[in-house]
């Protein structure tokens, strides 16, 4: 969603502009430390981000070595934004070296299925990637079109 102030995964909506976050459409709380700790992930979207990193762009430098922080604000996070905070789809936890943010726009294509009438779930696949789960009420045609990119298109349309 590039040029946009706007990101989403699952049903989470991050406007980065009026520092406002939704969570299937209700409105979530955030202090400002977890709305810097969710920008700097956002920012980071798919890459692993080290304790270090995370702590220097939420807390500065003066706070780099202290992991404890990052885990407690992280489960804040889970808490507020996850379906499950005990098993997390997007804020995943690399054992031992930090976090990363998965499954940027997941939110659009949940949009974009129900208004077909199907549904899109995310699971986590280790080491560092998601496995996304479509269902749609009619057996689509799917296409590959580069390499990430799968159209599935109604043979009835």
């Amino acid at each position: 969603q590039a040029g946009s102030s706007r990101v989403c995964f699952g049903g989470v909506l991050v406007d980065l502009a009026s520092h406002e976050v939704t969570r299937d459409g209700v409105a979530v709380h955030l202090s400002p430390i977890e709305f810097r700790l969710l920008t700097a992930l956002i920012r980071g979207h798919g890459k692993l981000l080290t304790h270090q990193h995370l702590l220097h762009e939420t807390w500065g430098a003066a706070y780099s070595d202290r992991p404890h922080y990052l885990r407690v604000y992280m489960m804040q996070l889970r808490q507020k934004l996850e379906e499950d905070a005990a098993q997390p789809k997007y804020l995943l936890t690399e054992l031992q070296v930090g976090y990363r943010l998965v499954g940027l726009g997941l939110g659009l294509c949940r949009t974009i299925i129900a208004a077909h009438g199907g549904t899109i779930s995310a699971k986590p696949r280790l080491p560092h990637g998601v496995i996304f789960e479509i269902r749609l009420p009619w057996k689509p045609a799917p296409r590959m079109e580069g390499d990430d990119l799968l159209t599935l298109t109604n043979p009835k349309n």
